[in-house]
């Protein structure tokens, strides 16, 4: 068997990269595999990788330029294909537009769906025809976690069958970090991370800040960790209410950070939250910070109806929680951190250890 996967990267710098460094990188341990990409890297020097593809957005925001790069795609894939034994994998949605092109050549197909494109754009215009065809000519359909799966069907389950859909979740590269005592830790450090915009959810955290603050009375520092931009109506709207609730003090954005510099941040911090929110068709599909958090013995805290339902083993690794409910919220972290709500730190270490990639059977996603 031959696996050619339709991948924007081999380079981990962000989150499809990384899982098609995670798949790839053992599915060569396993069978003959190719990646056809947008950037080739030398992570994996043993495997073929051609550059020919553009980053995997660009299909959908404008599907003519399928147009222009289907003969390339074409020829690379009349070379590699010997057999009817190939499969070809789109590691990232966009990428799947290409199959209704595909005609005439023989494989089998799977396409990964993460999140959000998983059904956003069977409702835009420009591409709800095209993305109707990809589903149909599916041969399998891998979520990433069960909730992904859920959301699939619910809208668009009139015309996949639930059987074409076979959900395996997102894993992590578990490292055996050393044990920190935080037992007479004084300050409560809080930490998130992910791009601060709506769907992460930071606008709940401050609030649930304030909360600890006002009710609580808790000593307690909040480290946001990821990409922001300044000048977005949304920052200004956090910084705004920041200001206005005295919790300059308290709240800190760091900007993206070296996985080095996240590193410092679990070493510190005593509680996990991304209080991640719907807004319509874009959603969490498979948040892996969970299980990064869980690796440093940290309590996790997220939300129900996203892929943290998948991501957090509630009661054992962390607690699961409504976002809206921000003094609940601040009463599950003031528990967490009094040691009034137990989460055994080696549970979380468990949890991690337990959704390792390479205990996964990724063979499973080619089984037919």
């Amino acid at each position: 068997m031959k696996i050619i996967y339709l991948a924007p990267s081999l380079d981990p710098h962000d989150g499809y990269s990384r899982y098609s460094l995670d798949v790839i990188s053992r599915m060569a341990l396993l069978q003959e595999v190719v990646v056809i990409c947008h950037k080739k890297s030398n992570c994996l020097p043993s495997v073929k990788e051609y550059e020919a593809l553009r980053p995997a957005h660009h299909y959908f925001s404008n599907p003519l330029v399928l147009i222009l790069d289907i003969f390339k795609l074409r020829k690379i894939l009349k070379e590699e294909i010997k057999d009817e034994n190939t499969i070809l994998h789109f590691i990232a949605e966009g990428y799947a537009m290409f199959l209704p092109f595909l005609a005439g050549l023989k494989f089998k197909s799977v396409m990964t769906i993460h999140g959000t494109y998983s059904v956003l754009p069977l409702k835009n215009w420009k591409t709800a025809w095209l993305y109707k065809q990809v589903y149909k000519k599916l041969d399998r359909v891998i979520a990433v976690s069960n909730f992904t799966k859920k959301h699939l069907l619910k809208h668009v389950g009139y015309f996949i069958p639930e059987n074409k859909v076979r959900v395996m979740t997102n894993g992590v590269d578990f490292i055996e970090h050393p044990l920190l005592d935080k037992k007479n830790d004084k300050i409560c450090t809080i930490i998130s991370a992910g791009e601060v915009k709506n769907r992460k959810g930071a606008h709940h955290l401050v609030r649930v800040a304030k909360i600890l603050k006002d009710k609580f009375n808790l000593n307690f520092m909040v480290y946001i960790v990821g990409k922001f931009d300044e000048n977005s109506g949304y920052f200004k709207n956090l910084r705004k209410y920041i200001d206005g609730n005295n919790l300059d003090g308290k709240i800190k954005f760091t900007g993206q950070v070296l996985q080095e510099e996240l590193n410092e941040y679990y070493k510190k911090a005593n509680i996990f939250a991304l209080l991640s929110v719907n807004e319509n068709f874009h959603y969490e599909g498979y948040p892996l910070v969970f299980h990064e958090a869980a690796m440093w013995r940290i309590p996790t805290i997220g939300s129900f109806n996203c892929g943290a339902e998948d991501a957090i083993a509630d009661g054992h690794s962390g607690v699961l929680v409504d976002p809206y409910g921000h003094d609940k919220i601040a009463q599950v972290m003031f528990d967490i951190f009094t040691d009034k709500i137990k989460i055994d730190p080696e549970e979380c270490k468990k949890w991690a250890a337990d959704n390792d990639w390479d205990k996964k059977d990724l063979l499973q996603m080619y089984k037919f």
